[in-house]
């Protein structure tokens, strides 16, 4: 799992540090806890930038698909599929 490509990924060593393994969830407003890099945590929490959220959506739910030793919990799942309702 950990040189799959598809879960290698260039990151900023602060931003990465910062958001330690805290879960991905989306916070209500708030600022950028880095500045022009639109990257929030707080609370243990964290919410990646829009441009973003795709590709670390896609990289969870193929490491959940491909990994039996990696099982993504619900609340997290549930936020990365896509919502087909919404994008009607």
């Amino acid at each position: 799992m950990q040189s799959d490509m598809f879960n290698l990924y260039p990151a900023v060593g602060a931003v990465n540090a910062m958001r330690s393994n805290y879960n991905f969830v989306m916070l209500s407003g708030g600022v950028s806890s880095f500045g022009i890099c639109n990257m929030q945590v707080e609370n243990r929490k964290a919410q990646p930038p829009k441009k973003s959220r795709g590709m670390i959506a896609r990289s969870y739910l193929y490491m959940d698909l491909t990994y039996n030793r990696y099982n993504m919990s619900k609340s997290p799942r549930k936020l990365m599929l896509p919502r087909i309702n919404n994008t009607l």
